[in-house]
């Protein structure tokens, strides 16, 4: 029973993240933060000057740190409401059998 429990959640946890990242918000934002990535790597072979491409090299740190930053602040604002939504419906407004 408990493994037959923990294969149900595991395939409910895999359905939900796979919702949350084909979620509009979630694509949308990688679409602009992927095409800005883009952007700066083309102004990489640009720079002449080790320091200018130095910063542009901090740039793209900075981009690829957004970039986690956004998709786990949505992935746990995600898990956040289900959790909350499940407690709400188990313990405020429990459904009679």
């Amino acid at each position: 029973m408990v493994r037959e429990f923990q294969k149900v959640m595991n395939e409910l946890v895999e359905r939900r993240i796979e919702e949350v990242i084909n979620s509009k918000e979630f694509v949308s934002y990688n679409e602009i933060l992927d095409h800005d990535l883009d952007e700066k790597l083309k102004q990489l072979k640009q720079f002449d000057s080790d320091e200018a491409k130095m910063n542009a090299l901090s740039d793209l740190k900075d981009n690829i740190f957004e970039q986690v930053f956004s998709q786990t602040n949505i992935a746990y604002k995600t898990g956040f409401n289900d959790a909350f939504i499940l407690a709400v419906d188990m313990f405020v407004m429990p459904k009679k059998i």
